[in-house]
């Protein structure tokens, strides 16, 4: 079963995402992470067993209410356990420097929120039938 972290301050933002995904067939686990603190708790969790959990894919917003999004990131990259999973920047951000800098920081993917449901039913259609299915195989999860 495929696990996305999704690090969203705007719980409507993620629910939507969330449901859009299991609308088009996504049968995998959402764990939603309001702020980086939450985040980095989350990747830092062990199981029962000791093990770190991780999930197979983060979908991170930029504008998160702590540490930014970048931070996030960077902090992600820079960590040897994460620095191969694969984050796809998701944020309402239009502004091109957010773009340039996720991807040069190590986002495998920037997409705009969209306006409207069936703009994230589109979104959440690429996400399942492509980008996640292509990131978890190049990430090596």
């Amino acid at each position: 079963m495929l696990n996305v972290l999704m690090i969203e301050d705007n719980s409507c933002d993620a629910f939507i995402l969330e449901r859009a995904c299991e609308e088009v067939g996504f049968t995998g686990k959402f764990t939603v992470a309001s702020d980086g603190a939450r985040a980095r708790r989350i990747l830092h969790e062990l199981d029962a067993d000791g093990e770190q959990r991780l999930p197979h894919i983060i979908v991170l917003d930029l504008g998160l209410p702590g540490l930014s999004g970048h931070e996030v990131l960077n902090e992600i990259r820079k960590n040897a356990r994460t620095m191969q999973l694969p984050v796809i920047v998701f944020t309402s951000s239009d502004d091109p420097s957010d773009s340039v800098t996720a991807l040069q920081n190590g986002a495998s993917l920037f997409v705009t929120k969209p306006f409207d449901l069936d703009g994230y039913r589109q979104i959440a259609k690429r996400f399942v039938s492509q980008e996640f299915p292509r990131l978890v195989k190049e990430g090596g999860s």
